[in-house]
């Protein structure tokens, strides 16, 4: 009996332990993603693009795209943050957000690192973007440029790093 009782109060323990560990992963991911949406709502309120719908718009692609891509929906937001801050039109915005993710998973980098680098490309900096085997179609505006660019060397990327997105999605 005396084993029976160490062994339940060592579960216990345990059990206290992890469910402290998980709250507290929670609450810092409950932080991280409302910090991202303040940032995302003085971005639009910078450049004059607030409105509620829109931000709904917002949030809801950042929703689907958690559900169908490795990317949280902090990082997606983070990324429709960039973009609104380089002045993107909000019409471009959930479109190029895609692309810019596609990007970052073929590249294996971060989704903030491509929503800067592309940002940088939108601003005229094309540099780096010649490292990664990129060139854009100087007849078209930037942001369609960038994209079509985007889609031909990494079009589906991110969604293709998910190996079974429809559980994903279920859960």
């Amino acid at each position: 009996e005396n084993g029976a009782s160490a062994m339940n109060a060592a579960l216990q323990s345990a059990a206290v332990y992890f469910g402290a560990q998980a709250l507290g992963n929670y609450v810092r991911a409950a932080s991280a993603a409302e910090a991202a949406q303040r940032q995302l709502i003085v971005a639009l309120q910078r450049t004059r693009n607030f409105s509620p719908e829109y931000l709904a718009t917002l949030n809801d692609q950042a929703d689907a795209l958690e559900r169908v891509t490795n990317f949280e929906s902090e990082a997606v937001t983070t990324v429709q943050r960039l973009l609104i801050s380089y002045r993107v039109a909000a019409k471009e915005v959930p479109a190029l957000t895609r692309a810019v993710l596609d990007f970052a998973a073929a590249n294996n980098i971060g989704a903030e690192q491509a929503g800067q680098l592309i940002g940088r490309a939108l601003q005229g900096d094309e540099e780096e973007l010649g490292r990664y085997r990129i060139t854009l179609d100087l007849t078209k505006d930037r942001v369609t440029a960038l994209r079509e660019a985007i889609q031909r060397s990494s079009g589906g990327a991110a969604g293709a790093t998910v190996p079974f997105p429809e559980l994903r999605e279920a859960a």
